[in-house]
């Protein structure tokens, strides 16, 4: 259809300023969630941390980060406004509180970020949702990059302002993005609502199953990642390369090839179905963990770890974007967000655990493996959870065709 018979959705739904805006927002929650760990030295001497107490802060930012992802409610441009405020109001505070209430303040810092986090992701699907899993994948690139640079941008403005100064362009940051994010008013179209109305209707039978579901495959997605980026680069130390740089570079490989993927996947979400490149993303992820454990040459583990690295990149926003076309309605999106996001904190701990456990990293990382056979399986377990995915593997030929009344299925 020309888009010239539908204004309303190339001028609304796809204007550039909104959508640069979101993107900048979630590059900033990107170098906010990995702030502390990337100025953490910096900031135990001024304050005179030990490990105790800086693990307590680590604590304090992640906690908080499940909790703000409970909190969203829509309107969702407010949440992000009022998580950006958060933000502000955080690193104004540490850069006055001379040392005094850190706890709370990195408490406050980390609902700021998940609240906003999971406002802008849920904006972002409710307001694009004819290209829902691209718009989001979009999102984790900009997610990445701000992760990616934060430990480049955290040591360059503490070395130029110091610890304070850092505080204050955070703050800043915070409250610019409180200001745009209040203009991001919900455009959603009378189809777009009508749409989510047939969803709704077409999900009315279990969505706490729903909820689970997803709920549990995020929560083994972000365990995932997590576990592999944590754990690659001593990994690859302990498999002794004569090469000095060698576990840097398995680990850049790894994450390199995360951003990478996070920003070709969007194009490639616009001419492919997003449930099979999910199930050929997880199919080839596994592939890539598989080699990595078992393949002993610097090439080959470097090749391991980029392939796993891109392919797990459009997973989670297709999970993300699956589940909002799924759920009642997209503030149900706050418990998947939470609950996945203590696989960050379990499965990297239970891979330290069962390598300490067995005294070798290779079953350590047996760990993540098994979460993505895990994923694979929930993806073809007959009713489990839901059964849209088992459409993945179903040609497109044999879906029914939607009816006046009836939302396709995915």
């Amino acid at each position: 259809m020309d888009d010239s018979l539908n204004p309303t959705q190339s001028a609304s739904r796809y204007a550039l300023g909104p959508v640069f805006g979101i993107q900048a927002m979630e590059l900033i929650t990107g170098i906010g969630l990995t702030l502390l760990g990337s100025g953490l030295p910096a900031l135990a001497a001024l304050w005179r941390l030990n490990d105790a107490s800086s693990g307590r802060l680590l604590l304090a930012v992640f906690a908080g980060s499940a909790i703000g992802a409970l909190l969203v409610r829509p309107p969702f441009h407010r949440n992000l406004a009022a998580g950006m405020a958060m933000i502000a109001v955080s690193m104004a505070g540490l850069a006055l509180s001379g040392g005094h209430a850190l706890f709370l303040l990195f408490l406050l810092f980390g609902t700021g970020l998940g609240l906003a986090m999971t406002a802008n992701s849920v904006l972002t699907g409710d307001r694009y949702p004819e290209r829902r899993a691209a718009m989001l994948t979009l999102l984790n690139f900009s997610w990445s990059a701000g992760a990616a640079v934060s430990p480049f941008a955290v040591q360059f403005a503490i070395h130029r302002t110091g610890v304070r100064g850092l505080f204050w362009c955070m703050a800043g940051a915070g409250a610019l993005s409180t200001l745009l994010a209040l203009c991001l008013r919900d455009r959603r179209t009378a189809a777009a609502q009508e749409d989510s109305q047939r969803t709704a209707m077409a999900n009315a039978r279990s969505p706490k199953r729903v909820v689970a579901f997803f709920a549990i495959f995020g929560l083994l997605y972000c365990g995932t990642e997590a576990a592999l980026g944590g754990w690659v680069l001593t990994f690859v130390h302990r498999l002794d390369f004569q090469l000095s740089t060698a576990p840097p570079l398995a680990a850049s490989c790894f994450w390199l090839s995360l951003l990478v993927g996070r920003g070709i996947a969007p194009a490639v979400l616009l001419r492919v179905r997003e449930e099979l490149l999910l199930a050929a993303a997880l199919i080839s992820a596994f592939v890539g963990v598989a080699a990595l454990l078992t393949l002993n040459s610097l090439p080959a583990v470097m090749l391991s770890a980029a392939v796993a690295g891109f392919s797990m990149a459009p997973i989670f926003p297709i999970c993300v974007s699956i589940f909002m076309s799924l759920a009642r309605n997209p503030a149900q999106t706050r418990w998947m967000f939470a609950i996945a996001g203590l696989g960050s904190a379990t499965l990297p701990w239970a891979t330290g655990q069962l390598a300490a456990r067995t005294g070798s990293l290779h079953i350590g990382l047996l760990v993540p493996l098994m979460a993505l056979g895990l994923m694979l399986v929930m993806m073809r377990w007959p009713g489990g959870g839901t059964d849209r995915f088992r459409t993945v593997f179903r040609p497109s030929a044999q879906l029914p065709p939607p009816g006046p009344n009836v939302l396709p299925t995915l």
